[in-house]
């Protein structure tokens, strides 16, 4: 879900200007579609221009204590997904490494078991491999 560069400037209070400097200058990252809107990660937006949640700053006159709440549930949700989504990234990096752990385990315990020797066969074959026979 992005932002468009007009919600983004209102999100962070700034111009429509100064975000798409932002894009074109590589300062802030975004998609650009096909038809040349952009979309814009909240939390990216918020790395670049940290929002203003108490209210005050805001270049709009129009912004109201009950926008500013519903610009901070906005960030808050953003961070909470961004952590969840980190959370999965890490359980999943651990599931791996078990998985790795386990398998060299095996691994070891493979090559340290005593091998079950047989005794050289006798006769021509027994000389010829010099009694080493497994």
């Amino acid at each position: 879900m992005g932002l468009t560069i007009r919600q983004a400037a209102a999100m962070c209070g700034k111009s429509r200007s100064t975000i798409h400097r932002a894009l074109g200058n590589g300062k802030m990252s975004g998609q650009q579609g096909d038809d040349g809107t952009w979309s814009i990660d909240p939390s990216e937006l918020a790395r670049v221009f940290p929002w203003d949640v108490s209210g005050q700053g805001k270049r709009d006159a129009t912004d109201t204590p009950e926008t500013s709440i519903g610009t901070a549930e906005a960030v808050l949700a953003a961070k909470v997904e961004m952590y969840e989504a980190q959370a999965q990234r890490d359980h999943e990096a651990i599931e791996d490494l078990r998985r790795r752990l386990d398998r060299a385990e095996e691994r070891v315990f493979a090559l340290s078991a005593p091998q079950a020797t047989r005794e050289a066969p006798k006769g021509f074959l027994g000389r010829l491999m010099g009694g080493v026979w497994r």
